[in-house]
């Protein structure tokens, strides 16, 4: 297994998820997406494994850039961790275990409280139709293997939550579990203001329409 992380000016929180890790043993690969906050002195100093964005490519682009870097390397897995600490770092082996004890394809770490009204939407839609709730979970562990089956047609505009409708399609196995998420003080949005943020979140619907 590896673990994938997109870093957009979060050394802070960044620097404690590394330290964990690495006392874990975890492989890891940082996607530090045109940080200016001297993530990549960091990632560079103490030579971590990462890829930097020439620009900003944003969540989305950070993660498909790090998948597709990671195709042809036989990790297994591939487990997805935002960089802000929001998803605990403690539910990592279960992850592991979960998947590879059931031979699913991809699980979920399903948020017991979401963050926008637009989540809890899009949730109750891939409920009824896909018997998921929490698509836009950050926190998600893939079959390295299935991934790359659809990984040319995800597109970068839908958070990656078209990969549940692709990964269905072809008949592979999706579960969730449940996470109690780390409260971050003064957030701040990755993808905009209030208003901006729901239609963002809501346009993925089109992604399964």
């Amino acid at each position: 297994m590896i673990i994938l992380i997109p870093s957009h000016n979060e050394i802070k929180t960044l620097k404690k998820i590394i330290i964990f890790l690495k006392k874990k043993k975890f492989n890891f690969i940082i996607i530090d997406d045109f940080s200016n906050d001297g993530t990549e002195n960091y990632l560079k100093k103490f030579k971590f494994n990462y890829i930097r964005n020439t620009k900003k490519l944003g969540y989305t682009g950070s993660l498909i850039k790090g998948f597709n870097f990671l195709k042809n390397k036989k990790y297994g897995y591939i487990l997805t961790l935002d960089a802000d600490g929001e998803h605990p770092v403690k539910y990592i082996k279960t992850f592991l275990k979960n998947i590879t004890k059931n031979n699913h394809d991809l699980v979920i770490g399903k948020r017991l409280k979401k963050n926008r009204i637009s989540e809890t939407i899009v949730g109750y839609i891939f409920k009824k139709l896909f018997k998921i709730s929490d698509p836009l979970s950050g926190f998600k562990i893939y079959k390295q293997k299935s991934l790359n089956k659809i990984l040319n047609k995800v597109e970068n505009n839908y958070f990656l939550v078209d990969v549940i409708p692709k990964f269905k399609k072809m008949k592979f196995k999706i579960s969730e579990f449940p996470i109690k998420t780390n409260k971050i003080k003064k957030r701040k949005s990755k993808i905009g203001n209030i208003i901006t943020s729901n239609l963002k979140i809501l346009f993925t619907l089109k992604g399964i329409i």
